[in-house]
């Protein structure tokens, strides 16, 4: 009867230990799976915001050139000008204007 006894607890331990087994195959198999699929999520945010980044500064490409053009527009109205004060004034801020904004969109770049 003893003997049989410690068979049955023999069983028993043995069924645990590969219970617990395929648990913890089950936990790094559902570990892995997550992993994989956050490495993914991340490359896939880091792809996508790469086109937002170059989506955003095509546009800010584009309103510079336009404030380019009409600073270009000014400065060859204030050409026109005799030379005064305020010509000299106008150009500079105009210069001022746009070297500024270039270096704002450049420090917003890097």
């Amino acid at each position: 009867m003893r003997a049989e006894a410690q068979r049955r607890l023999d069983l028993v331990l043995s069924a645990g230990a590969a219970l617990l087994d395929a648990q913890a195959a089950l936990v790094a198999q559902v570990e892995q799976a997550m992993a994989d699929a956050n490495a993914k999520r991340k490359q896939d945010m880091a792809i996508l915001t790469q086109a937002r980044v170059e989506a955003g500064e095509a546009i800010c490409d584009v309103n510079l050139q336009k404030v380019d053009a009409w600073i270009a527009d000014r400065l060859a109205w204030a050409a026109k000008m005799p030379e005064s004060y305020r010509k000299k004034h106008l150009v500079q801020e105009l210069k001022d204007t746009q070297a500024k904004l270039h270096d704002d969109f450049d420090a917003l770049r890097a």
